[in-house]
């Protein structure tokens, strides 16, 4: 927008941080203030959790209306559903609202998802869904004039060979390793991965390897280091923290996991396409608008793990399938994923 268009943008985040680094550095201007989430992705909140959450946000845009008056925007965008406050400052100050919808909502909200919905409904000029699935599953009635599916534009990741061996050091053995990246949480479906592989190793005589990485809900890394721990599978299955670049570590593995019970769209698997490596994700949500079973993935149904080493199994014992799914994966994400195909979408929206 800043390059093509002479937008000039402003962002609001919740913190100081990377996010915040980049921005800058592409001429966008920031402001910090505490946008808290009106939902929470474990347990439910408490009466007082959501008293603090909303009185906080609303307080905040309140004494800073006179800022976002002077910024004067022509439109205001929210980038995902777990916050409010930008369809709310644009009722505040008067401006058209724009909400993109990058989840399904599997979160616990301080309202039900109905009134959820209508509230985005009645407080949006236009919604953006980033797949066909989740604008069948929430926004299944509306009219193209007020909801529209753009994919996300991904750059190819740029990848180089320097540091392979430290890389490698992150696997333990000779084996066949795969990757599961994303936050580490019961939705993400990582049990999955860990039951696949306990089933491959001990029951199939399989050498596998599995690497885990992403910030972590504790309660389900504890959960999940102790079927690890029970199973004696340390030395098959590692629990890694977050790391910002993650594409050396996709690029020495063999093969790429996406076991969320619905992903929206799937980042990460566009991202492993693109980098050339074979996916096995879940037959759900927007993953089935990027993967084809059998031409350019291979895909499973959620919880279903023994289906998922099935399937991991194929992909160990065919070098040629893996090899031909990576191949026409990546052609596929090049011709459909582009940015004269999706990125112009949100220009003409604005």
């Amino acid at each position: 927008l800043f390059t093509d268009y002479g937008c000039m943008c402003t962002v609001v985040l919740p913190s100081h941080g990377p996010s915040e680094e980049l921005l800058h550095k592409e001429g966008v201007a920031t402001l910090i203030g505490p946008i808290n989430w009106w939902c929470k992705g474990g347990d439910s909140a408490s009466e007082d959790e959501k008293c603090q959450n909303i009185t906080e946000s609303l307080s905040w845009l309140i004494c800073n209306q006179s800022l976002f008056e002077m910024i004067n925007p022509d439109v205001i965008l929210t980038n995902t559903i777990v916050v409010p406050w930008g369809a709310i400052l644009a009722s505040i100050i008067k401006k058209p609202h724009i909400w993109m919808i990058r989840e399904y909502g599997d979160f616990n909200f301080f309202f039900s998802f109905e009134k959820v919905l209508q509230f985005i409904y009645e407080s949006s000029d236009k919604i953006v869904t980033n797949s066909k699935g989740v604008q069948n599953a929430l926004f299944p009635n509306l009219k193209p004039d007020k909801v529209k599916t753009i994919y996300q534009f991904i750059n190819e990741p740029i990848t180089t060979n320097n540091n392979i061996e430290k890389m490698n050091s992150y696997f333990f053995s000779d084996s066949f390793h795969m990757i599961l990246p994303g936050t580490i949480m019961p939705y993400k479906g990582q049990e999955d991965a860990v039951k696949a592989v306990i089933e491959l190793v001990k029951k199939r005589q399989s050498k596998v390897e599995l690497l885990i990485i992403g910030y972590a809900d504790i309660d389900y890394k504890n959960y999940l280091e102790e079927i690890i721990e029970s199973e004696k599978m340390s030395d098959y299955i590692h629990i890694l923290p977050f790391t910002e670049n993650i594409f050396p570590l996709i690029q020495i593995s063999d093969s790429v996991l996406v076991c969320t019970k619905r992903e929206a769209f799937g980042r990460v698997t566009l991202e492993a396409i693109l980098i050339g490596k074979p996916v096995v994700a879940t037959n759900s949500g927007g993953t089935k608008e990027l993967i084809t079973d059998g031409e350019t993935g291979l895909l499973y149904e959620p919880g279903d793990y023994l289906q998922l080493a099935d399937q991991i199994e194929r992909m160990i014992n065919d070098a040629d399938l893996r090899n031909t799914l990576a191949s026409k994966a990546k052609d596929y994400a090049k011709k459909t994923f582009t940015k004269e195909k999706f990125g112009g979408e949100y220009y003409k929206i604005i």
